[in-house]
């Protein structure tokens, strides 16, 4: 299940690394609820990909384009 969360994000140049994609994925399906607080926007993995996101054309980048968790 990981794995396709993590192959959707990135067919639509959203989403972390695999490792951290896992990490997140790996405490909602234990249950718990993860919000942007969640995620440190300070880590290298998140300055990381935010770097690549801009590199893919995304735009000023915001949580929702660098989590796995969606809203609907």
């Amino acid at each position: 299940m990981t794995r396709a969360i993590y192959g959707s994000n990135a067919v639509e140049n959203a989403g972390l690394n695999l490792s951290e994609t896992t990490k997140i994925c790996t405490q909602i399906f234990s249950g718990r609820e993860v919000t942007a607080k969640d995620i440190n926007p300070q880590s290298p993995e998140y300055i990381a990909q935010v770097k690549l996101l801009i590199k893919r054309g995304v735009e000023n980048p915001e949580f929702k384009d660098v989590s796995p968790v969606r809203s609907s």
